[in-house]
């Protein structure tokens, strides 16, 4: 049984931008994820250890996120996916990610990369 386990708009601060300058400071950036898997073995168990476990997740990628810099969101985007593909049982995550304050005319600039196992 193929399910989507969803993050929506995880708020993260962020040392990202073209210029370094820009990375001086951090910035916030918001992201979705998400993550298709199989979730036949925890929809019967109803054990965590069976499931992703977002929130661990999610933390995961809070720690790595802000401990380091970004030139592009691009990069951002996939180096996040990246991440989840290695460390979930997953077979594709999608992650898009907004940057707050990229654009004084809109609410945001936002990236959203899909990858798959092969």
């Amino acid at each position: 049984m193929m399910g989507k386990i969803i993050v929506r708009n995880l708020k993260l601060e962020c040392n990202i931008g073209v210029t370094a300058e820009e990375r001086k400071e951090k910035q916030p950036v918001s992201v979705d994820i998400m993550i298709y898997a199989d979730i036949s073995i925890a929809a019967r168990s109803n054990s965590i250890k069976d499931a992703i476990d977002y929130s661990r997740l999610s933390t995961d990628i809070k720690n790595l996120a802000e401990g380091r810099e970004f030139i592009l969101l691009e990069y951002f985007s996939v180096f996040i996916a990246e991440y989840i593909l290695s460390n979930c049982n997953c077979e594709k995550v999608r992650v898009k990610a907004r940057k707050m304050r990229a654009l004084d005319s809109a609410d945001y600039a936002a990236i959203e990369a899909s990858l798959e196992k092969a």
